[in-house]
C-alpha cells in the first residue's frame, strides 16, 4: 500500500484517496479526531487556551454562542455542525478586521 506521504507527492488529496480506498485508516482517523483534546493540542501554540477558564466566566458567552448556532440551525436549516462552522468562519473574519489593532 502506498504511503500519505507518497500519495501527497502525486498532486492528490490524500484524504480523498484514504477515505474512498482504505475506509478502515478513515475511521481511525476519525475516531481520533473526535476523541483529541484540540484544546491542549492548540495551547501548545497559544498560551491564553491553557488558563482562560480559570480566570474569565465563559457561561455568558457559551449561552450566547449557543443561541447564535440554534438560530442559524433554525433560520437556514444547518445541521449543527454546519451552524458552527459558519459561526467559526465569521469570528474568524471579525478577528480579521481587528488585525491591526494593539495586542494581535
Amino acid at each position: 500500500m502506498i504511503s500519505e506521504n507518497e500519495f501527497l507527492k502525486g498532486g492528490e488529496t490524500a484524504a480523498a484517496y484514504f477515505g474512498e480506498v482504505n475506509p478502515t485508516l478513515s475511521k481511525r482517523r476519525a475516531f481520533k479526531e473526535e476523541t483529541m483534546d484540540w484544546t491542549k493540542v492548540w495551547s501548545k501554540k497559544y498560551s491564553i487556551l491553557k488558563d482562560y477558564e480559570s480566570v474569565i466566566d465563559t457561561r455568558g458567552y457559551e449561552g450566547q454562542l449557543g443561541s447564535m448556532i440554534a438560530e442559524l440551525m433554525r433560520e437556514y436549516d444547518l445541521g449543527r455542525q454546519d451552524a458552527f462552522l459558519v459561526l467559526k468562519d465569521i469570528l474568524y473574519k471579525e478577528y480579521l478586521k481587528g488585525k491591526d489593532e494593539k495586542n494581535v
